[in-house]
């Protein structure tokens, strides 16, 4: 067993930095640490993403009475209900190694609001294209769908729910929690998302509601 390798460090900027050389320290995925630190120094948990309480979000008339009462919006229609589950899959980049493979990680969304769109009320051309409302969401769980890691280390061996207040930035959430901030994390979660255990997307769906008004 090689010699454990000790040195100081300092966390800042959500880096850690050697207080010596000023140099970042750059540590491979998965490595085991031991931190010492006055107990001050270790700050409560926070939920990853943008942090809400699922027990105090928006009914479905709290979200009609806004959209209502908002100028900018012409129409709006609701896709799906609270409870409602999404889900998205996400690669995270490519090891430097010609030829490397990663595995695929498929996200499960529950929705803590009722999703919604709108047409806004200067929608011109647009008019056949709602947007999304934000709504109150997290990933609720998460599983590895391939085996294909060569170098890539398994980026699910610590779950964790990811939140968010729109679908789109819990994608972007979910990606930066689990992959950092390296690749692309945005995504339209129009294209990406599918609905419950259907092959149909967000997209297809959107499409499929306005068909029917």
């Amino acid at each position: 067993m090689p010699v454990l390798h000790t040195r100081s460090a300092h966390y800042h900027n959500g880096h850690f930095y050697d207080p010596e050389t000023h140099e970042r320290l750059i540590l491979s995925d998965g490595v085991e640490l031991l931190l010492t630190a006055m107990p001050s120094a270790f700050l409560p948990f926070q939920p990853a993403g943008d942090d809400y309480n699922p027990q105090r979000v928006r009914t479905e008339e709290d979200i009609r009475q806004q959209l209502m009462q908002d100028p900018k919006v012409s129409e709006f229609y609701r896709l799906m209900e609270a409870g409602s589950e999404l889900r998205f899959a996400l690669h995270p980049p490519k090891p430097p190694v010609p030829g490397a493979k990663v595995a695929e990680y498929m996200f499960r969304v529950r929705l803590d609001e009722p999703l919604f769109v709108y047409i806004s009320a200067n929608a011109g051309k647009e008019a056949d294209t709602a947007k999304l409302v934000d709504s109150a969401c997290r990933v609720i769980h998460a599983e590895r769908t391939n085996q294909f890691f060569d170098s890539a280390p398994d980026r699910l061996r610590y779950f964790e729910q990811v939140f968010a207040l729109s679908l789109n930035s819990l994608i972007k959430n979910t990606y930066v929690h689990y992959f950092q901030n390296v690749g692309a994390p945005g995504r339209s979660a129009f294209e990406v998302m599918l609905v419950g255990d259907t092959t149909e997307t967000l997209k297809q769906l959107r499409k499929r509601v306005l068909s029917q008004r």
